[in-house]
């Protein structure tokens, strides 16, 4: 007789999982946000496109997590957030040197 038993998720893979949710989401959202502004003639505010991100991460983030498929998968997310942090690196630098 063989029973189904479902690992518990240690707690560093569950802050992991809520870390990845939180800045890939922000990173979507801030992104759906740029492209939203750029369409119409008035600037959106960024916190509805953060919070949907953000709710749209955990949401993926969750379903991802409760399979080895899908955790293997869940690294891509990763994408957005370090398109995020390059392009705003490249703006701080821009920044700086057009300052000095």
């Amino acid at each position: 007789m063989t029973t189904t038993h479902t690992p518990k998720t240690s707690a560093i893979r569950t802050l992991y999982q809520a870390f990845l949710a939180l800045a890939a989401g922000f990173s979507l959202g801030w992104f759906a946000w740029l492209i939203a502004s750029r369409v119409g003639t008035t600037t959106p505010p960024l916190w509805p496109y953060a919070a949907a991100g953000v709710l749209v991460g955990f949401a993926v983030v969750w379903r991802m997590a409760k399979t080895d498929r899908g955790r293997k998968w869940m690294a891509i997310l990763w994408i957005p957030v370090v398109a995020l942090v390059a392009l705003m690196t490249a703006v701080v630098m821009a920044l700086r040197a057009w300052g000095s």
